[in-house]
């Protein structure tokens, strides 16, 4: 019987630092027909929404 391979795939080690509409999470969605301002726009969405939830659930800015 042999050993398993165990392999690691990295697509990109940090994916946000010099977000450009060459990093490969861009490229990926595009693949599946989502634009670079598409992927933008939902991720200051998502920012937004994340923000406002944490905003409501502290006190004086404690949770």
């Amino acid at each position: 019987m042999s050993a398993p391979i165990r392999e690691v795939y990295v697509n990109e080690l940090n994916t946000m630092s010099g977000f450009t509409a060459h990093s490969m999470y861009p490229k990926a969605w595009a693949t599946v027909g989502v634009d670079y301002r598409e992927v933008v726009d939902q991720l200051v969405e998502l920012a937004r929404t994340r923000y406002a939830e944490r905003s409501a659930t502290t006190v004086g800015g404690v949770r």
